[in-house]
């Protein structure tokens, strides 16, 4: 097992210079902090963070908060969180949260193992009460796409109001006027702004959503699936529709073709995310790419910055998003 004194000589630095680097990175210089990490992966070192929790107070253990893990969005999420906090000796526990009573089960989590911070992704905004009494106080925490009611609590946001006019610029410039939409869950500020923006973004693109092509859903594969089930029963059904994410996306043009519908020549769908399987649907999937990993970073990296600035202003950030067009949309067909 290496030391710290190995990684000191292989980094060519002092020992006094690791624990540094572990304990109070901020103070090492950027160029003397990637030797340290070369160092450290080389030789396998793991510093003992009982031992570091003795010394300066905190645990190095940073809460991820997800809605659904197996969502493949969120894993990229978590992914640049992980890569970002690793290069500071940090150790992420990630925690799913989907139903109310998952909020408290997972305070209590935090609290037995006394995380140093928690990144919280959106998802329902159960209570109001519950989620500030939780993200609050002593626990510094970074929200992604979840509004905090605190000013000094740092946020991410997709470009949620960009991303839904990229999708009906799209539409519109191909010819389509009838439009429909897969909600996402609409607890969720993710699933309100993505309904709402798109409905207005319709509107100004000289387009149609009628109130029965609005498929209230959940973000799940199983729930564009179900959308899939009601779209293929309607008599005068839109010619495109815009999923809120590429999950519901894809489990919408899978039951639509179990159907026997013809995509994108009887409906154009597009997705919001880019996951990996967008690009391997039959039709590929068009959709709007978001910055899932650069989130995941950024928000890691705020909230070491929190950690150690625990006064400064809050942050708040909106990610740019581009719209990758694939095979899932086309002109709409002449209808009779």
């Amino acid at each position: 097992m290496s030391s710290i004194i190995a990684v000191a000589r292989k980094a060519g630095v002092s020992p006094a210079t690791v624990s540094r680097y572990f304990n109070s990175p901020e103070i090492v210089r950027e160029e003397t902090r990637q030797r340290i990490y070369k160092a450290v992966r080389e030789l396998g070192y793991t510093p003992n963070p009982f031992a570091q929790g003795l010394v300066t107070g905190k645990s190095g253990v940073i809460a991820v908060v997800v809605p659904d893990i197996a969502n493949p969005g969120f894993d990229i999420t978590v992914r640049g969180c992980s890569d970002e906090l690793d290069k500071q000796g940090k150790t992420l526990c990630v925690y799913n949260c989907d139903q109310p009573h998952d909020e408290n089960r997972i305070r209590a989590a935090v609290e037995r193992q006394q995380a140093d911070g928690v990144i919280v992704a959106s998802q329902e905004e159960f209570s109001r009460v519950n989620a500030e009494g939780f993200y609050h106080a002593a626990v510094p925490t970074v929200f992604i796409d979840r509004t905090p009611v605190r000013e000094s609590t740092d946020a991410l946001f997709v470009d949620n109001r960009r991303a839904t006019n990229l999708v009906c610029e799209h539409l519109a410039a191909l010819g389509h006027k009838h439009l429909g939409t897969v909600t996402g869950n609409l607890k969720t500020l993710t699933g309100r702004e993505r309904l709402q923006y798109f409905l207005e973004s319709a509107a100004a693109h000289g387009m149609s959503v009628a109130d029965a092509h609005i498929f209230r859903s959940d973000f799940k594969f199983l729930g564009g699936a179900e959308a899939a089930r009601q779209l293929a029963g309607m008599p005068n059904p839109p010619t495109a529709l815009f999923a809120a994410n590429d999950l519901m996306a894809i489990g919408l043009m899978t039951e639509l073709t179990r159907f026997g519908w013809k995509l994108p020549e009887q409906l154009s769908v597009v997705g919001c995310l880019d996951i990996w399987a967008s690009a391997i649907t039959t039709p590929a999937l068009t959709t709007v790419r978001v910055s899932s990993y650069s989130m995941g970073r950024e928000a890691a990296r705020l909230l070491m910055e929190r950690i150690r600035e625990p006064e400064r202003p809050g942050v708040r950030h909106i990610f740019p998003v581009e719209l990758v067009v694939r095979g899932s949309t086309g002109r709409p067909a002449e209808r009779r």
